[in-house]
């Protein structure tokens, strides 16, 4: 039986996918168990060196290799793919490469987020910087005025 307290640090995006599911089960299982979730969009590994969380539910980018603090283990729940929103007229439906966008002007996250600078590392790799028309965290609002298109980044 576990009985203590855990800090878990956790990026919006996860709290109804995996921590609210999560949560339920370890209070049935383990209900000695104190979870505080900390809801940030800043879920950073940093965390775990620092001692201020016990777990980050956070996210890594393949555009943006790094290595792991030592001690700290990483385990891939989730794989999500790069996604671009494009123009409602396109019906072809098919993805597109990510290069087929370097004319295009685009609506990408802030460059000082972790997002922003897979995006950028992305466009890079494929060969263009990206002409931002609009700089916005919020993709969510942009995708709904949209709709959503796969891209290979190959």
């Amino acid at each position: 039986m576990v009985g203590t307290t855990a800090t878990l640090a956790a990026l919006p995006s996860t709290v109804a996918r995996i921590v609210a599911p999560a949560r339920t089960g370890l209070g049935s299982d383990h209900p000695q168990l104190a979870l505080t979730c900390l809801v940030t969009d800043q879920a950073h590994l940093r965390e775990l060196t620092l001692g201020t969380v016990d777990v980050v539910l956070g996210q890594r980018y393949h555009h943006l290799p790094d290595a792991p603090p030592r001690r700290i283990e990483l385990c891939a729940l989730l794989e999500d793919p790069l996604l671009v929103v494009t123009a409602a007229d396109r019906t072809d439906g098919r993805p597109v490469t990510l290069r087929e966008l370097a004319t295009h002007s685009l609506a990408v996250p802030p460059p000082t987020t972790v997002r922003g600078q897979a995006v950028l590392q992305a466009c890079h790799q494929a060969g263009f910087t990206p002409t931002a028309r609009h700089v916005t965290a919020d993709i969510a609002a942009t995708a709904g005025r949209k709709r959503t298109t796969p891209t290979s980044t190959a």
